[in-house]
């Protein structure tokens, strides 16, 4: 979900206010080429006329009646606003409160008496988009006077002056819209729905495209982070196969060592192990192939799927991006040799005429017609100028036509770039010496240039486009999530160590007690065996004879491994599988 919102202002001249009012009846070709669906705008205009909402031109004249206007030729501020997808635009109730909220927001801008008409148009592909028009009235006051005026200016240089002081130069302008941006991020916020402002430019030209490139050159990006997220899928099925081939041969050779070790305890203690061993071989082996199987099954379809879509994807981009090229050449193309050829006709047609009026002047000389002498010379110099005027569309043809081929150019070094970018982003996840991490830059992460070659250092100094960007921070988030889930792992690993440690010397400390036990009831039976039968004591005849005294040590002994191994799971081990992430059973 894209948080951005924007907010711009053209100065409109009473034609242009004409246009858009033509454009908001779906009067002209730009209109219907964006109109995707059969669905009326939402309207507002003040008091609640029952007037027509889409005729600009009377609402402005109704809205400035009574009031001084100044000479100069714009006339309307045309408010655009583009919301965040945190605002609902999708019913008409939600399109009406829309619409209400950046009504709200002009009014806080220019004032109460500022908007005379707004709209949003609910027949395009993009629904978040509200046209406000606006003529801020306001109180003039002067050394003899008060009246109503109407500026386009003032109240936009007090808004602006809350961010800082405003520049004297031709920047003043730009100043103001940054500042527009700021208030409308802000405002939207103060109301309670999640918005962002814009990046700033980095440079003062037009950046300015129409919807229809921009969604074309959003449609690109979409494809290549696709791609991006099909390979980073693709790598994680891999590592995953790979780590949990790790952990089962781990577990395999500390169950080996646990056989060992319970070989040195004893006979008895050896064969509870050895089978105890035995079940969890069988288990961790039966579990391990069911796990290899599913990775190995998910690794496949991951395989088959990303590059079926990527090879599509990546065929689509090229072919559109190959068109849109062959497009702008081929229109400029055409237009300069139009032009050339224009020029050519009309400069023949020129030189036609000179020679004519030439000739006629001839024969006026020898009519003895002089007087008709400095009107001939007239007209030719007004040939030749018409003859420089040529010349000069002919040239402005070309360099027009250089703009646009200098303009495709740019279009495909961006591509490239984020092209650049993308893959050192998908480097970083893999290789470690470029130590990606987030932090508090303008970019919001960083990583070790020291390890890269001179074409990725370009790339990562050079500006990092919304969308990329974007991809990046999600990525950082998940590189970091993994690192630390990573450590967990590592953590519990040690703990499951030192509780297997603890238990091992805690038999063999069992294991010797038990053994002592056992030498002495041996040494018992030998003395025994060597007193006489008339001087043994009746008691304890009777007690030897009827159980054993080795017998009982070795029930002692079975009785210390019981307990020693336990019956119920302790707290740590419940803790581990309480956290475990799905590798461990």
């Amino acid at each position: 979900m894209s948080l951005y919102c924007m907010a711009r202002t053209r100065r409109l001249t009473l034609a242009a206010l004409e246009k858009a009012e033509v454009h908001a009846r779906r009067g002209d070709a730009r209109s219907q080429q964006r109109r995707v669906r059969d669905v009326p705008p939402i309207t507002w205009v003040p008091h609640h006329t029952d007037a027509d909402h889409l005729a600009l031109v009377e609402r402005y004249k109704e809205h400035v009646e009574g009031a001084f206007i100044p000479r100069a030729k714009s006339k309307v501020l045309h408010l655009l606003v583009k919301f965040p997808e945190a605002v609902p635009v999708a019913t008409t109730e939600d399109a009406e409160r829309a619409l209400a909220v950046a009504v709200k927001f002009a009014t806080s801008v220019f004032g109460d008496e500022a908007v005379f008409a707004a709209r949003m148009d609910r027949d395009e592909k993009s629904l978040t988009n509200a046209d406000l028009f606006i003529a801020p009235r306001y109180l003039k006051k002067t050394k003899n006077a008060e009246k109503i005026a109407i500026s386009l200016s003032r109240h936009l240089k007090i808004m602006a002056e809350k961010y800082g002081p405003l520049p004297s130069d031709r920047n003043v302008l730009r100043a103001q819209g940054q500042a527009l941006q700021d208030e409308f991020a802000a405002f939207l916020r103060a109301e309670g729905y999640q918005a962002i402002r814009g990046q700033k430019k980095q440079t003062t030209e037009d950046d300015w495209v129409s919807p229809e490139a921009f969604g074309a050159d959003v449609d690109r990006k979409i494809a290549r982070a696709d791609r991006m997220v099909a390979a980073e899928y693709h790598d994680k099925i891999e590592g995953r196969l790979a780590t949990q081939e790790q952990e089962l041969a781990a577990r395999g050779d500390e169950l080996v060592k646990g056989l060992e070790n319970a070989w040195r305890a004893g006979e008895d203690i050896k064969g509870t192990a050895v089978e105890k061993g035995r079940q969890m071989i069988a288990s961790a082996t039966a579990e391990a192939d069911a796990i290899r199987r599913s990775a190995e099954e998910d690794a496949r379809k991951a395989r088959l799927d990303t590059a079926e879509r990527a090879e599509r994807d990546a065929q689509a981009v090229r072919d559109a991006a190959r068109l849109e090229a062959a497009a702008i050449r081929s229109a400029a193309e055409a237009e300069a040799d139009t032009l050339r050829a224009r020029a050519k006709r009309r400069l023949e047609a020129v030189r036609r005429l000179g020679r004519i009026m030439k000739a006629r002047f001839d024969h006026l000389v020898r009519e003895g017609v002089l007087k008709a002498t400095k009107t001939r010379e007239a007209e030719l110099s007004e040939t030749e100028r018409r003859l420089d005027e040529r010349r000069t569309h002919v040239d402005a043809a070309e360099r027009a036509a250089a703009k646009a081929q200098a303009d495709a150019e740019r279009a495909m070094a961006n591509v490239e770039l984020d092209g650049k970018q993308m893959a050192l982003l998908g480097r970083a996840l893999h290789d470690g010496e470029l130590a990606l991490k987030a932090d508090l830059s303008d970019r919001g992460f960083s990583m070790n240039e020291a390890s890269m070659d001179t074409t990725e250092q370009i790339a990562y100094r050079s500006a990092w486009s919304g969308r990329v960007h974007d991809f990046a921070a999600t990525m950082v988030r998940s590189a970091v999530k993994w690192r630390k889930n990573q450590d967990m792992a590592v953590i519990r690993a040690a703990a499951r160590e030192r509780k297997l440690d603890k238990r091992e010397a805690e038999l063999d400390k069992r294991g010797s007690a038990i053994d002592g036990i056992l030498a002495r009831a041996q040494r018992f039976l030998t003395d025994w065996d060597a007193v006489p039968e008339a001087s043994r004591s009746p008691a304890i005849q009777g007690t030897l004879s009827s159980a054993g005294i080795f017998n009982q040590a070795v029930g002692l002994q079975r009785l210390g491994v019981t307990n020693a191994k336990g019956s119920e799971r302790d707290e740590g081990d419940e803790a581990i599988d309480r956290n475990n992430d799905g590798f461990e059973r």
